[in-house]
């Protein structure tokens, strides 16, 4: 699973080595802050003003990987979004295939109910509850949909009895599944695979119904050293990773999405291009990880392992989960 930057501990990284400082013509002084994007990366990189780590990439949960040979041999389109994928599940079924591969570990099912908040309910209202905290909407009919989509979810993946989510890929490569809801870290498992983004699988982010994503990531940390040769290294190193053809190449087996929008994109494939127009769209929302206590979050993770993995009914979950998070408020 993959989590959002975080902040350098207080207290720490305060002193003399700024990865920014890089002299060589691609990091000089504060040029990461025209070059980096998100700005909500650099920020969690930035102490008094200082940057000390080095974000790499960005990481999105909420997309939507479609095997496409499972579609053509049916004869049916391959699905433009969640809805249509839904609607052609049973077709699916009866070929034989399973609908969706989900792995069954507690965070693969609360990644996939974290996408369907976004992309069921919409942008607005994804901030209306988690940025706003407007319980109102929480419980309203925009979320109830939420909480039947996963409903839907549960049922076909009722058959994926696979516990890693790249063992969920793996099905969806080797064709016996139809689709997986998991983050973009998937795409290197498509790529070791030799499968080709847009000919061999589909991607589909927001689950194609709101092409919004979230942004985590990963990044590389740099701690206060006195030593001359050390930070001379750290600067170098630093440097390298934001680097814009490190930036592509690295990105591309990762699956995730670069970290600056000058990449050369003749490189890039089909998937990491919707990505680059979202951030470059400015389609972006913070981490679930970012708006909620971890009280909060446990709790809500308890929750979705209960609902998943059980058959409670989706009226119940949802009325649960609105007093989960009142009390974060």
């Amino acid at each position: 699973m993959r989590h959002p930057v975080q902040s350098w501990p207080a207290g720490q990284g305060t002193g003399r080595s700024r990865p920014d400082d890089r002299s060589d013509g691609r990091c000089r002084g504060n040029k990461w802050k025209e070059i980096v994007f998100p700005q909500s990366l650099l920020d969690s990189c930035t102490i008094d003003g200082r940057i000390y780590c080095a974000p790499v990439n960005i990481h999105s949960p909420e997309w939507l990987w479609l095997s496409n040979k499972v579609y053509e041999d049916l004869g049916i389109p391959v699905p433009t979004n969640w809805d249509e994928f839904v609607a052609t599940a049973p077709q699916v079924e009866a070929a034989g295939k399973i609908p969706l591969a989900l792995g069954n570990q507690p965070w693969q099912s609360n990644l996939a109910f974290g996408a369907m908040q976004i992309a069921v309910a919409g942008l607005d209202n994804w901030k209306k509850v988690n940025v706003e905290k407007n319980m109102d909407v929480a419980a309203g009919a925009d979320y109830a949909k939420v909480f039947e989509a996963a409903a839907n979810a549960r049922k076909l993946a009722a058959k994926s009895t696979v516990q890693d989510w790249n063992q969920a890929t793996n099905l969806v490569i080797t064709d016996q599944a139809a689709g997986q809801i998991m983050g973009d870290w998937a795409q290197g498992e498509f790529q070791v695979a030799g499968e080709v983004a847009g000919k061999d699988y589909t991607c589909l982010p927001g689950l194609g119904l709101n092409a919004y994503l979230s942004t985590g990531g990963d990044a590389f940390y740099f701690p206060k050293v006195d030593n001359a040769d050390t930070v001379a290294v750290q600067k170098r190193l630093a440097a390298l990773l934001v680097a814009p053809e490190t930036q592509v190449a690295f990105n591309l087996k990762k699956g995730s999405l670069p970290i600056r929008g000058d990449v050369d994109l003749s490189a890039a494939n089909d998937c990491m291009k919707k990505g680059l127009e979202l951030l470059a769209a400015g389609n972006i929302v913070p981490s679930g990880d970012q708006v909620w206590s971890p009280d909060v979050q446990t709790q809500a993770g308890d929750l979705m392992v209960e609902f998943w993995k059980s058959d409670m009914p989706a009226e119940e979950a949802h009325k649960k989960w609105v007093e989960i998070l009142k009390s974060g408020l």
